[in-house]
């Protein structure tokens, strides 16, 4: 999946599960921005063609920006999340900021 455009604005108190607390370092992901409410991104999905995937207030969308692996190499990436019905769990997606292969 290569990231084409992503629109994103700070959280405010009104959104639902935001992951503040998520500790994303547990599965390889070291988080180098604040989580931010998307509000929408492009994507194309290879093969399959380009969607639009916008946040709800019923199914929001967060995004943080960070790196993953031990080591920062200098490649920038998203942590998409969004939460699970499950309290405290969530689904999350990596994609590179730059819009490249992950």
């Amino acid at each position: 999946m290569k990231l084409l455009s992503i629109r994103m604005r700070e959280i405010q108190p009104g959104d639902i599960d935001a992951p503040l607390d998520l500790n994303t370092a547990k599965n390889g992901f070291h988080r180098t921005s604040a989580w931010k409410f998307v509000e929408d991104y492009e994507a194309e999905v290879y093969e399959h063609g380009r969607f639009r995937f916008e946040s709800t207030p019923d199914n929001p969308i967060y995004a943080a920006e960070g790196y993953r692996g031990r080591e920062n190499d200098g490649k920038v990436m998203y942590c998409l999340v969004r939460p699970h019905h499950k309290k405290n769990q969530f689904f999350c997606i990596y994609l590179d900021k730059e819009g490249g292969e992950q």
